[in-house]
């Protein structure tokens, strides 16, 4: 009997012990579960770019009192797989910080210049973004399942969600340099002015032209006939011209015959670009058709509702994944003997990796000659491909990279916004937080710089040569 009563008690502590390091607001009966007592004042809705999930995620839980007590939360079955939450004790409070990116960086200013809920209608289809009305519906507390995991690594997953405007927002480019058209003017009781918006800059993100296999041959072909050397690994190259004439209105490329330079080629092409909406198509804008500080440059930029072209289609995605399975061939389905696709992707995603299924088929080319994840490597003295694709725009060798940025709401404001959106932005910002893909540093100085050298260890090689001055129309200087 004493040995039945001493079992039972081991049991019991056992249990005990095995959510001890769950928050104490997220321990009931012994069961770790998420209880809904977060105040609106301590709950966080960041808006934003989908290139910018990465580095939200690798930092979120240092927002907490106790990173090791963080629950992350997925949704559910309903509605979104582009939105992520982190529940946990900040400043002895319940906190929730929800990240939602869908719609892309335009998105994420509409929702957070608006004034209420209701005022904000999402983006409409000129726009190519998502249906109207959902993109503000962000996730709650009230429908969760039980945690699950270990210290550093509790998960759970929750499916009820409500109407919110955002408090801050990660963006790819700054406000003033998103497409022309997307946002709102100030208006009474919906939305504010985008002056009411203080912004950080977080770091520099690198971005590259991508294409399906069909093109990616007919480039090593046509660099073959122009007596243009391939790059490393055999890498084709395209020139910024012929891919910007092809997006704009203003440009004569629209035929497979002049982008190759080929008049026996009769394929199809298909751009794959993302809506209006995304930082990724602005950054496009901004380095293929001159557009600056919001304006139109080199024309507009051809999409899914202009008149199509030649033997030329435009698809538009409002998010990243949609840009990549149009490059994949997954959709549209193409047409009997393929078609050519290419589009322009931010360097963070790197081709089948991780693996994916269907696997993965799309990949960067060079632009100009300059490959953007082909580099140097002291270690060895060789061109290598580099698994964090940042050192050719880390170094100013390849051009096309942008900083990122964090705004937040100055009026109104809640107290704990200036707090959350210093802290974030500093954490996104520093080299010695996290390690992410086609993203560079800006916490080192010029003379501190060095070339590549795969043997030295983190943090080294993470940060930037130059940048832009916080102002993305200026060039990318030391």
């Amino acid at each position: 009997m004493k040995m039945k009563l001493v079992a039972a008690l081991c049991a019991t502590l056992g249990s005990a012990g095995a959510f001890a390091a769950c928050p104490s607001n997220a321990t009931v009966n012994g069961a770790c579960v998420i209880q809904n007592v977060v105040t609106t004042a301590n709950t966080m809705y960041i808006a934003g770019a989908s290139a910018q999930a990465q580095a939200f995620n690798a930092v979120a839980k240092s927002l907490f009192d106790v990173p090791a007590d963080v629950i992350k939360i997925t949704r559910g079955t309903i509605l979104e797989t582009s939105e992520v939450g982190y529940y946990g004790i900040r400043g002895g409070n319940p906190f929730l910080v929800v990240y939602k990116n869908s719609g892309g960086s335009g998105a994420g200013i509409r929702q957070l210049i608006s004034e209420t809920t209701g005022a904000y209608t999402g983006i409409t289809s000129a726009f190519g973004g998502v249906a109207a009305g959902t993109e503000n519906v962000a996730m709650t507390l009230g429908t969760c399942t039980g945690v699950v995991g270990a210290a550093s690594s509790y998960t759970a997953t929750c499916s009820s969600s409500t109407p919110r405007t955002a408090d801050m927002a990660l963006n790819d480019v700054n406000v003033s340099e998103l497409v022309p058209g997307i946002l709102p003017p100030a208006s009474a009781g919906n939305y504010v002015a985008t002056s009411a918006l203080s912004s950080i800059k977080t770091g520099l993100q690198g971005f590259g032209v991508a294409v399906n296999t069909k093109l990616y041959d007919a480039l090593v072909a046509q660099n073959l006939r122009e007596g243009i050397p391939l790059g490393t690994g055999g890498q084709p190259s395209i020139r910024s011209a012929d891919y910007a004439s092809l997006i704009s209105t203003a440009g004569n490329i629209k035929f497979a015959s002049d982008l190759l330079n080929d008049p026996a080629d009769i394929n199809l092409i298909r751009v794959c670009r993302r809506a209006n909406t995304s930082g990724t198509q602005a950054a496009s804008n901004l380095f293929f058709l001159n557009n600056v500080s919001g304006t139109q440059g080199f024309g507009g930029s051809l999409n899914a509702e202009s008149a199509n072209n030649g033997d030329t289609n435009y698809s538009l995605g409002s998010g990243t994944q949609n840009a990549k399975d149009c490059l994949n061939g997954t959709t549209p389905t193409p047409p009997a003997g393929g078609e050519y696709r290419i589009g322009v992707l931010s360097l963070e995603n790197i081709p089948n990796s991780p693996v994916v299924s269907p696997v993965e088929t799309w990949k960067f080319v060079r632009i100009d000659g300059v490959s953007p994840d082909y580099t140097y490597d002291l270690n060895g003295a060789a061109t290598v491909l580099d698994p964090k694709q940042r050192q050719q725009f880390a170094s100013g060798a390849y051009k096309f990279a942008y900083e990122s940025v964090l705004n937040y709401r100055t009026s109104p404001v809640k107290a704990a916004t200036t707090a959350v959106a210093t802290q974030l932005a500093g954490l996104i910002s520093q080299s010695s937080q996290s390690d992410l893909v086609g993203f560079a540093y800006l916490d080192r100085t010029f003379l501190d710089w060095n070339l590549y050298d795969s043997s030295l260890a983190s943090p080294a090689n993470k940060q930037a040569r130059g940048n832009r001055a916080s102002n993305n129309s200026r060039p990318l200087l030391p």
